[in-house]
């Protein structure tokens, strides 16, 4: 056994094993767009691979000179930590095979994989030191400081990490403690939504509401559904009328007016009683930039925006994220975003309240009910948020928009007893609560309304 071992280690097979994880993962990457090679890759990407190639044949057929030293040991060891981890990722979730054409080399949110990326550090770095002190490149006291130093940086990362495996949050930013609490929490239906599966037929003795919105009503930090806007609302609304509701949820984060459009116009078929569009204030954010857009969250557009020092940091460090989005939280509570108020441009707001109003058109196909539900848990904290919903209510107003307003829900109530944390705003289960009420005693206001016109149109 212990030939074996020496065996392995001299002829350095940990690092040729760690490599063949990475070129196996590489090997099922397909490119998001343009795809000339084999309809599969596109030039960068082959290029990439063809190098990853040329390197396993090197590390194949070179044969290692003399002993396997320490460092050399380390190293390969982290390599094959780095290649198993990257390989389990991209299995796990066929876009990871292309994180290293985003210079991504140990952020992951495969929680296997995250682990595994920290002993590569923790090991390649323990092999640069072994390295430095042999060859005395450095003082005894410099290399002392680095160690140390060295030594901090990974347990700080590693149990930023471990909390993020463990303890995985929504923090208001893409960040990968953020992407391992969608893994764990949020399962979709067919249709591509967080919801459970809906047939268009109707079930017998059934209303059925369709809810549509972005990340509010999809549920971001909360862990189950039933605590989430629609489920409340189905059964607040069952309770009030002794009738079976069936809540249809058609949302999805990070989507606009326009989207939301679509989203409807492709849902109709379910043929709902009532529709309800829940409205957030970035849902003009196609118009005019009000949700933050930076070169940690768009795609990359050059190799300059891809080597990006924060970036780079920002994509391998769960560290680095945790303290950025704190950073953030402190910035944005003191000065905001910085961004002007695009609410407050009369032009801007009107050509927005005709777009929502496309909405209620396509919502009025299908049914005579349809609300526009504006949503602002800060209308008690912030003067500037109290003047945006007025403005946008008012406009709609002015419109002829089904505005159902909910400033009411919120007022005496502050933006940290509504939202999931200090670093996400979204609502938690208590404002959904609250505004599941307030929406359930609309609805049944307006069933009994249409119910009283009905009998009357039937009796004259």
């Amino acid at each position: 056994m212990r030939a074996l071992l020496r065996a392995v280690l001299h002829l350095r097979l940990l690092r040729l094993a760690g490599w063949t994880c990475f070129t196996l993962a590489l090997l099922t990457h397909v490119s998001d767009r343009h795809r000339p090679v084999v309809g599969r890759w596109s030039v960068e990407a082959t290029a990439t691979i063809a190098l990853a190639l040329l390197v396993w044949l090197v590390l194949a057929f070179r044969r290692s000179n003399g002993g396997a030293r320490t460092s050399a040991v380390l190293f390969d060891a982290g390599l094959l930590c780095w290649g198993v981890a990257y390989l389990w990722a991209a299995l796990a979730a066929r876009p990871n095979a292309g994180l290293i054409f985003d210079l991504n080399v140990f952020g992951s949110a495969i929680p296997g994989a995250v682990v595994l990326d920290w002993f590569a550090m923790a090991l390649v770095f323990a092999a640069g030191m072994v390295a430095l002190w042999r060859r005395r490149l450095v003082s005894p006291s410099a290399a002392l400081l680095v160690v140390s130093l060295g030594i901090v940086a990974l347990l700080g990362e590693g149990a930023a990490r471990l909390h993020a495996v463990i303890f995985p949050a929504t923090e208001g930013f893409p960040t990968y403690s953020s992407a391992l609490w969608i893994r764990r929490y949020v399962t979709l239906n067919r249709a591509g939504y967080r919801d459970t599966e809906h047939s268009l037929a109707r079930p017998p003795a059934t209303h059925r509401l369709l809810l549509v919105g972005d990340s509010y009503v999809y549920g971001i930090g909360i862990r189950s559904m039933d605590g989430r806007l629609g489920e409340q609302l189905g059964r607040d609304l069952e309770q009030s009328t002794n009738v079976r509701w069936e809540i249809v949820n058609i949302s999805h984060p990070d989507r606009n007016t326009l989207d939301e459009i679509q989203m409807l116009d492709s849902s109709v078929a379910y043929r709902p009683d009532i529709v309800i569009l829940i409205y957030v204030f970035n849902d003009i954010d196609y118009l005019y930039r009000v949700t933050e857009r930076s070169v940690l969250t768009e795609a990359p557009r050059s190799l300059v925006q891809i080597a990006h020092p924060v970036r780079l940091l920002y994509k391998n460090s769960f560290l680095f994220q945790e303290l950025y989005v704190r950073f953030r939280a402190v910035t944005i509570s003191s000065r905001g975003l910085g961004l002007p108020d695009p609410y407050a441009d009369s032009r801007l707001l009107e050509h927005h309240v005709n777009d929502v109003a496309k909405f209620v058109a396509v919502g009025r196909t299908v049914t005579e009910v349809v609300g526009v539900a504006p949503v602002e848990l800060r209308i008690t904290d912030d003067t500037a948020a109290a003047r945006r919903y007025r403005a946008f209510v008012g406009a709609g107003v002015r419109q002829g928009l089904p505005i159902w307003p909910t400033d009411d829900v919120f007022r005496g109530r502050g933006i940290r007893e509504l939202s999931v944390s200090r670093l996400d705003g979204h609502p938690n289960e208590l404002a959904n609560a609250l505004l599941a009420r307030a929406l359930a005693d609309r609805v049944v206001t307006l069933c009994c309304v249409h119910a009283t016109a009905k009998r009357a149109r039937s009796g004259s």
